[in-house]
């Protein structure tokens, strides 16, 4: 399609070969065994085909560390790469996260799953009931208005942060009997305190979208390409949402005098360095912590 760009993280690819040019060793790089900090979809679509049969565009996230995660996502529409949706979505160690983006009564696309990993906003009743693609961002950009460029686009996901097994948030998150605690905990999962715990993101994500059509009989398997290294200062790059993608059954969690940063996600400058493997553990009490931050072991869980 000659209207499709990919811009934003597709653009930091152009600038890899020269990064390694002068630190080969450390530059963002494509990890071609397709783990990273960093996963670009190249393509999602839910156009229909010539017999008039709609697309549906399916994708999955793996967490394959003993870490838990904050990952920023993005859904970008495909004509001047302008986002419609994000969220924040917290996997807990080993984790699994998919959805599927599908055709919406509003002439466009939305986002829904049935998992329940926990989401900033939460999920319970947002995404599990399916959220819209939006137009905030591209009214008047001059590339049309309507929510039919929602259709076809392209998706990020951005490892913001990592977590320690025993603090507050990768408690919260942590699925017990498939359920993790969420907003249902003593201490329920927020940015404040998903920024307070953090620890550098190092990587460890893979994932896949395939494109099927079931009237038709077909379908298209794409791997997520991985970005590796993108976390320059070793730090954590937690972020809340932006206000002007939140749609109105999207709500934000947060106190009315707080301020919501940016999503867009700056690359530190060098010199950097990250983490190869899991987080430390902290030397407490996996009892006393859980009690801490959930209540009694095992309850305090919300579906």
């Amino acid at each position: 399609m000659n209207s499709f760009q990919r811009k934003s993280l597709y653009a930091a690819l152009a600038g890899v070969g020269a990064l390694g040019v002068t630190a080969t060793a450390n530059a963002v790089a494509i990890n071609p065994n397709g783990l990273g900090q960093v996963l670009i979809y190249p393509y999602y679509t839910v156009n229909a085909d010539a017999a008039g049969n709609a697309y549906n565009s399916l994708l999955s996230v793996v967490n394959t560390t003993s870490s838990a995660k904050a990952i920023k996502v993005r859904f970008l529409e495909g004509r001047n790469s302008r986002e419609v949706l994000d969220f924040n979505l917290f996997l807990s160690k080993f984790d699994v996260w998919t959805a599927g983006i599908i055709p919406s009564s509003s002439g466009g696309a939305l986002v829904k799953t049935a998992d329940k990993s926990c989401t900033i906003p939460e999920s319970k009743t947002t995404l599990q009931l399916g959220v819209n693609f939006v137009n905030f961002a591209y009214v008047g950009d001059g590339g049309g208005d309507g929510l039919d460029r929602t259709k076809e686009g392209y998706v990020e996901m951005i490892e913001m942060a990592a977590y320690t097994s025993l603090n507050c948030t990768s408690i919260v998150v942590t699925h017990v009997g498939g359920v993790p605690g969420c907003q249902g905990a003593k201490h329920p999962l927020n940015d404040n305190s998903a920024q307070t715990d953090a620890s550098s993101a190092f990587g460890g994500l893979f994932g896949g979208i395939t494109l099927i059509n079931v009237s038709s009989g077909t379908d298209y398997t794409e791997d997520a390409v991985a970005l590796e290294r993108f976390n320059f200062a070793g730090s954590a790059l937690y972020s809340t949402r932006a206000a002007c993608r939140r749609p109105s059954n999207f709500p934000v969690r947060r106190k009315a005098s707080s301020t919501r940063a940016s999503p867009t996600i700056a690359l530190p400058a060098e010199p950097y360095s990250t983490p190869t493997g899991p987080l430390p553990v902290r030397r407490t009490s996996a009892v006393s912590a859980t009690t801490a931050c959930i209540g009694q072991p095992g309850r305090g869980r919300s579906a």
